[in-house]
C-alpha cells in the first residue's frame, strides 16, 4: 500500500489574521485571545454567559495540556472518547456551516481559503457529491 502524508489543513490564525480575513464583514467586532493552550473568540458584548434567542453553541474542551498528569485517575480512552466525540459534534457544525456558506453565495475557493485547505478538498469533503 502506497503510504501517503496527508496533511491537515492550516487555517489563518485570528490573531493575525490575513487581509482578507481583517477585511470581512464583522471580523472587527471579535475580541480575539490566543495563547499556547486556548483560544477565544468572542464578538463585542458577548461573554461565556450570553443566550441567544434559539439557543446558543459552544465549544469548550478542558483537559491538562500534559496528558500524563491524568495517568493513573483517568484511563487515556476516556479523554480519547471524550476528544473525539466533541471533534465529532464540530465536524457537524463545521459541516452546517459550509452549506450556510454555499447558500450565501461562497465559493468553494473562499471556502477552501477560510478552512486552510485547497477548493477542490473542500469541495470533496463537504459537497456531498461522490
Amino acid at each position: 500500500m502506497l503510504d501517503v502524508p496527508h496533511s491537515k489543513p492550516v487555517p489563518p490564525p485570528l490573531d493575525d489574521p490575513p487581509e482578507w480575513l481583517a477585511a470581512l464583514a464583522g471580523f472587527d467586532m471579535f475580541r480575539v485571545t490566543v495563547d499556547d493552550r486556548s483560544l477565544t473568540a468572542f464578538p463585542d458584548g458577548v461573554d461565556v454567559d450570553t443566550e441567544f434567542p434559539g439557543g446558543t453553541w459552544r465549544v469548550a474542551m478542558i483537559m491538562p495540556v500534559d496528558l500524563s498528569i491524568s495517568e493513573g485517575s483517568i484511563d487515556p480512552l476516556v479523554l480519547l472518547v471524550t476528544v473525539a466525540t466533541g471533534a465529532a459534534k464540530v465536524d457537524d457544525k463545521l459541516q452546517e456551516l459550509v452549506a450556510f456558506c454555499r447558500k450565501q453565495g461562497k465559493s468553494w475557493t473562499q471556502i477552501g481559503q477560510a478552512l486552510g485547505m485547497t477548493k477542490q478538498s473542500a469541495w470533496e469533503k463537504f459537497s456531498g457529491e461522490d
